[in-house]
């Protein structure tokens, strides 16, 4: 084991042990690590969760460029999610106040995501979203990909608030990325 695997080892170790003093339910669940290289579909994440098995995944080429940040932010990050899943199974945030307070509790930030200078060297792109912008009896609405995908396919009925109108496909004006 190298000096790399060891420290993120013994920080996992010890924010599960801190997790499972504050949370008596924890005791119950075993986690687990596991320290790789992340594929290109989530190499801009440090850390990952699995919330059907409990295991956390740190990505190797993170903790090389910033072992301190692996270790004081994306372990108690990634443990957030299992304890939260534990205590709030169904908890409708992923990054919400329950989340945040349980992290800060692990000695974590709080944050949602890394700044780009938490890994400085690492080219690290910025998550870009489509934005999908609606006209609906005037008033503009803008939709992410998900729900638009879903109105253009006519699987989802969204009503707004203002107009009280269903939006259709042929409500749609224009997309950008954000």
């Amino acid at each position: 084991m190298t000096n790399l695997n060891e420290q993120i080892t013994d920080a996992f170790i010890a924010c599960v042990t801190k997790a499972s003093e504050l949370w008596i339910s924890v005791r119950n669940y075993k986690f687990t690590l596991d320290i790789c290289e992340f594929p290109a579909k989530h190499a801009q994440a440090a850390g990952l969760a699995n919330r059907m098995d409990m295991t956390i995944k740190i990505n190797i080429a993170h903790a090389r460029a910033n072992i301190d940040h692996i270790v004081n932010d994306t372990i108690p990050h990634e443990v957030a999610h299992l304890v939260q899943q534990i205590l709030r199974p169904n908890a409708k945030q992923a990054h919400g106040p329950e989340w945040r307070a349980i992290c800060v509790a692990l000695g974590g930030n709080g944050k949602r995501c890394y700044a780009e200078e938490d890994f400085p060297g690492m080219k690290i792109g910025v998550k870009r979203r489509s934005r999908h912008t609606y006209n609906v009896a005037g008033e503009v609405m803008e939709l992410g990909p998900k729900h638009h995908n879903a109105i253009q396919r006519g699987t989802l009925r969204i009503i707004s608030r203002k107009t009280k109108m269903v939006i259709t496909k042929d409500m749609y004006v224009s997309s950008r990325i954000q």
